[in-house]
């Protein structure tokens, strides 16, 4: 009968099914029969002991659940690997199905009524199976899906123990080359396919060869674990460098060597194990407290990524290490982990360790009544489940699934599963207790408090070690009062501790805490500014540059601009107090105060940078006009370049006070004259300015040089009517009356203005020619052309008395004539010198007599014709039917007085009238109106001067085909009124 206790286990296990079904399995039917009497329904996973929430770390590490099963008979071994659960019973029987479809279930039944099953081996896919009898030591094969079994004839006479699994060259249709192990302790090579043979019927072991014989000092020792690793990286087309791990109860052997297939027993490993046959000899560890059985594992166990550590199960303990494939060692890092109960782990009872798991910070060890678990971080028991024997027989057998991670165990009739639920939720504290700290922060995963705690102790132990600077850094990760850790600093005096603090602090404040934000950033310029100064003191220039660089790379980040900009006066401020005017100056250029970094540079009479810096700005037009005064008395090309350079940029107008130094009677042979003259050629040419000021700035410094070549060039190319020339003609004509020799340029001037007499007048002081273009000039007034040509041959007759030169006058101007220029001449000139000229100007008075003589009789038979056109149109008619209508109105024409048009149409006279008052302009239309409303108002003469009046405007056009109708084009036929009207009568 069970005890009170037993009862309450089981009350608690069915009330697990109903309060933990989300931790299940799943459930799993089996409708195929296990025998022909017994069948096994129901195959479900059940949770034993799962309890708190499945969210929150209160759940164990391995939450338990029990696969319900009926068994034909007792459970002798089980495997799994891939979900794929193979079961051997002790009636010699075995069933393989998949976990996720267990209705696929597989049945194989071994008639040996005198043997019994002495291991079942299952590949890690699950594949490919192998089952070993105890007493015939007969081996079978079967591979996934097949129907039936296949003796390994090969194999008969050895007892296998395990196999070393190939993952290269394993497939779903062979093994690929394995290395087996006895209980004599001899390892086996073999590969087994289950279609070989002649159409699959001859025997799947292709080869059996022994590869390598164990050997204690006690004698054999059966082959208990072996695990086959090829190096990373090592691989080539022919060979292979494997790490093959041996154990036996008592020994761990590690085997190294390149691994390649003969040419003809197409073996793998018997290269690699010759070497250590012939002369090398074989590395093992030994611990000689044995319990008669041992275990081998490894973590990862499944996949193509290589196991990062082992574990191996003795009567010492369990012999754990890790793996490092880039050691010569191999075997690294290695320790005896004690189990729980160290006095009776190697004596006879339910202390004694059956089997044995490894997860990646686990090591699941398997007693009779208990399943414990040891973390290896610290060798501590951190899991354990009770298993009662009473009830279910003792726990027989451990696996785990290498590709699903899973734990399977059994007793005689029970399957348990046991899954890992957050493994790692307190490594993070283990690896922090050992000082790990990087370790420790990797398995915080993101929890913040747990972070913070990580922080705070490696900080601590930073700051104990002396490591100030490293300290700084995760303290200011860390949550710990910031007071705190800067007082810290600096009662020990650790300034560039504190700086780095305060440096990382102020990388990961919130932007919007103004507060902080500028307390950071003030306080870290102040520790700048006091270091520089003393290493100034020092004379450590080398370390001042050093510590300068960083200054200014962080003032240079961008998440400080803002808290810069906003306290720029009180940066300003602290670099002022320590002297430090390049920082200051850096400082000023990287806020964009372009005025403060110009003002020191000119004040050190560093022109061109500040010209450099002047340049670089944007947006900086005021400062050139501000600074260029000062720049052209030192540099005035390279100001000129800049001020080119900038082009519309600039006002030139406001340039003006920096060119008007050159302007001065110092300045006249240097060469700021001629650069100011660049610069306003630019501007009138290349920009197309039309500023007064600037043409008339430039016009004066020509005059000032006296460059009458450039002057005259500029003064033709803007010849134009005196309002539209861009400078001031009568400045212009005051700044060159100044200078004697740009008589030329004045006459010029003179000629713009419109001022021809008195152009011709200066002109003729120095230049007849220059005279005769300028009243060439003239072609509107023929009056004041002949008065200029009048003016200069007065002066050649009476001036220079050059009477040949006069009378050539006559030829070129065609208005001058003999007699204009007659009183010109002196007394004593005799008429021979001008006689042809006074002929051929009675010639052309007689020409001109005879044209208007034509002109005459042309204008006489002129006005015969048109009074003939008069007299004609008095007395044209036109021929109206009885029965015609007025073109507007439709009523008949004859009933009053019309109008009839040469284009045959005729209307009302009142009726043409008011169609007018709507369509003539409106001057016309109050001409009409004025006219109508005087006609009824007068009487006689007055009546028909009136009437004529009217006429005149109403025909002149009809208002059908003439000019009036075309300006009415785009008028619409109907009026707003009249459409609105039309609307409604059809509505």
């Amino acid at each position: 009968m069970a005890t009170l206790l037993e009862q309450f286990e089981e009350q608690q296990q069915q009330h697990s099914l109903l309060s933990d079904a989300a931790t299940s399995g799943g459930f799993m039917s089996i409708d195929k029969p296990y025998s022909s009497n017994r069948s096994v329904t129901n195959v479900t996973s059940l949770p034993l002991q799962a309890t708190g929430s499945p969210y929150t770390s209160d759940r164990k590490i391995f939450i338990q659940s029990t696969m319900k099963i009926d068994p034909p008979t007792s459970i002798q071994y089980v495997a799994v690997s891939n979900n794929i659960i193979t079961l051997a019973y002790q009636n010699n029987s075995i069933s393989r199905f998949d976990i996720l479809s267990p209705e696929n279930a597989e049945r194989y039944e071994f008639k040996k009524p005198d043997d019994r099953i002495h291991k079942i081996l299952q590949d890690p896919t699950g594949q490919h199976l192998l089952i070993c009898f105890k007493s015939s030591q007969e081996c079978y094969y079967i591979t996934r899906n097949a129907k039936k079994y296949r003796q390994l004839s090969k194999m008969k006479g050895h007892v296998l123990e395990c196999i070393g699994w190939n993952k290269i060259e394993q497939g779903e249709n062979s093994t690929g080359p394995i290395v087996i192990g006895t209980r004599k302790g001899t390892l086996y090579e073999t590969e087994i396919d289950p279609h070989g043979g002649f159409l699959g019927r001859g025997r799947p072991e292709e080869y059996f060869i022994e590869l390598y014989q164990l050997r204690t000092e006690t004698g054999q020792e059966p082959v208990t674990g072996i695990r086959m690793e090829p190096f990373p990286y090592s691989s080539s087309s022919t060979e292979t460098k494997y790490l093959i791990l041996v154990t036996t109860p008592s020994r761990i052997y590690h085997f190294v060597g390149m691994a390649t297939r003969g040419e003809s027993a197409h073996t793998m490993f018997q290269s690699l194990f010759e070497v250590y046959n012939r002369s090398v000899d074989e590395k093992f560890v030994e611990i000689p407290r044995s319990l008669g059985h041992s275990q081998l594992c490894v973590w990862p166990a499944g996949g193509e990524k290589p196991p990062k550590s082992f574990a191996w199960m003795t009567g010492a303990g369990i012999y754990y290490g890790n793996l490092d494939f880039t050691s010569e060692q191999l075997l690294v890092d290695t320790r005896l982990m004690p189990y729980s109960s160290q006095e009776g782990s190697a004596s006879s009872g339910s202390d004694v360790p059956i089997a044995m798991c490894l997860t990646q910070f686990h090591c699941l060890v398997m007693y009779k009544d208990r399943l414990e678990a040891l973390c290896v971080l610290n060798d501590k028991v951190v899991f354990q489940e009770s298993h009662s024997i009473r009830r279910f027989g003792p726990l027989l057998s451990m696996t785990i699934d290498p590709v699903t991670m899973v734990i399977w165990t059994h007793a005689d009739r029970k399957v348990y599963k046991y899954t890992i639920h957050q493994e790692d939720r307190d490594v993070w504290k283990m690896y922090l207790s050992k000082g790990q700290f990087d370790l420790a922060k990797k398995y915080c995963k993101g929890n913040t408090s747990h972070l913070d705690e990580v922080l705070t102790k490696q900080a601590e132990f930073e700051f104990q070690q002396g490591k100030y600077v490293s300290a700084a850094r995760y303290y200011a990760d860390s949550k710990i009062s910031f007071e705190e850790v800067s007082l810290k600093f600096i009662t020990e005096g650790q300034q560039e501790a504190l700086k780095t603090f305060l440096q990382r602090k102020l990388d990961t404040v919130d932007r919007k805490d103004k507060t902080q934000c500028t307390m950071l950033t003030t306080w870290l310029v102040e520790l700048y500014l006091n270091e520089l100064g003393v290493l100034q003191d020092q004379g450590k220039q080398q370390d001042r540059k050093r510590l300068q660089k960083d200054f200014h790379d962080m003032l240079q980040k961008d998440m400080l601009k803002e808290c810069l900009e906003v306290n720029s006066r009180t940066i300003y401020s602290l670099m002022a107090s320590h002297g430090c005017v390049e920082d200051m100056v850096f400082f000023a250029g990287l806020m964009k105060d372009y005025e403060r970094v110009i003002n020191y540079h000119t004040q050190q009479s560093h022109y061109k940078e500040a010209l450099q810096v002047l340049s670089q700005s944007v947006g900086s037009a005021h400062l050139f006009y501000k600074f260029s005064p000062l720049l052209m008395q030192h540099i005035p090309t390279a100001t000129v370049d800049a001020w080119i350079e900038k082009g519309r940029n600039l006002e030139p107008k406001r340039l003006i006070p920096s060119l008007i130094q050159c302007n001065q009677p110092a300045a006249a042979e240097s060469h700021q004259m001629q650069e100011a003259i660049r610069y306003l050629e630019f501007c009138v040419e290349k920009l197309g300015n039309r500023e007064t000021a600037i043409h008339n700035f430039l016009l004066s410094l020509y005059a000032k040089l006296n460059d009458k070549t450039k002057l005259l060039k500029y003064l033709y190319k803007h010849s134009k009517v005196d309002s539209a020339v861009p400078y001031d003609a009568r400045y212009a004509l005051r700044v060159c009356n100044e200078v004697k020799e740009l008589d030329r340029a004045c006459v010029h001037i003179y000629s713009v203005m419109g001022l021809l007499e008195e152009a011709v007048n200066l002109a003729l002081t120095f230049d007849v020619d220059l005279a005769k273009e300028v009243a060439s000039r003239q072609m509107n007034d023929d009056s004041l052309q002949k008065k200029l040509w009048l003016s200069i041959a007065k002066h050649v007759i009476e001036e220079e008395q050059n009477i040949n030169q006069a009378m050539k006058f006559l030829s070129d101007c065609a208005y001058l004539k003999i007699e204009d220029i007659l009183p010109f001449f002196p007394d004593f000139v005799t008429i021979d010198q001008f006689k042809e000229a006074i002929c051929r100007s009675l010639q052309e008075y007689n020409t001109h007599i005879d044209s208007l003589k034509t002109e005459m009789k042309g204008a006489t038979e002129s006005a015969k014709s048109i009074r003939a056109d008069i007299h004609e149109v008095r007395n044209k008619y036109g021929i109206i039917a009885p029965d015609a209508k007025c073109g507007l109105c439709q009523f008949p024409l004859l009933t009053k007085g019309f109008y009839l048009f040469p284009c045959h149409h005729y209307f009302h006279s009142d009726c043409l009238i008011q169609e007018l008052m709507q369509q003539l302009p409106g001057h016309q239309r109050k001409r009409l109106e004025e006219l109508v409303r005087s006609h009824s108002t007068v009487s006689g003469a007055e009546q028909s001067k009136k009437k004529e009046q009217i006429d005149d405007i109403v025909c002149a056009d009809c208002i059908f085909c003439g000019d009036l109708m075309i300006r009415l084009v785009d008028e619409p036929f109907f009026t707003e009124e009249e459409y609105a009207e039309a609307q409604r009568s059809w509505s």
